[in-house]
């Protein structure tokens, strides 16, 4: 998989989260590898849209989706419904010339 803000980068699956409002905050911290302490929130949906953060992924997710949901109106909402897939990059994808 490749995503679309680092298109050199190559993915694979990692992890689903799909109901991030039943999942602790801390569940949520250990699956982005981050450490569950001083989270700010309770819940995995706060840490990754509401809450302050110092995960650098969730920031630049957030500003993604904001970006997104300047040119979609709409956007945020239907992300927010639907499950996080969270991705391990495996190796940089580089073109051959």
């Amino acid at each position: 998989m490749v995503k679309e803000d680092k298109p050199s980068n190559c993915y694979s699956f990692h992890k689903l989260l799909e109901n991030l409002h039943e999942m602790p905050a801390e569940k949520a911290a250990e699956a982005i590898r981050g450490r569950p302490e001083n989270l700010n929130c309770t819940n995995g949906f706060d840490l990754i849209f509401n809450s302050s953060t110092r995960f650098n992924c969730i920031k630049s997710f957030r500003d993604l989706l904001n970006e997104n949901e300047m040119k979609t109106p709409g956007y945020k909402d239907i992300i927010k419904q639907s499950p996080i897939i969270l991705l391990n990059p495996t190796k940089p994808v580089h073109n051959e010339k």
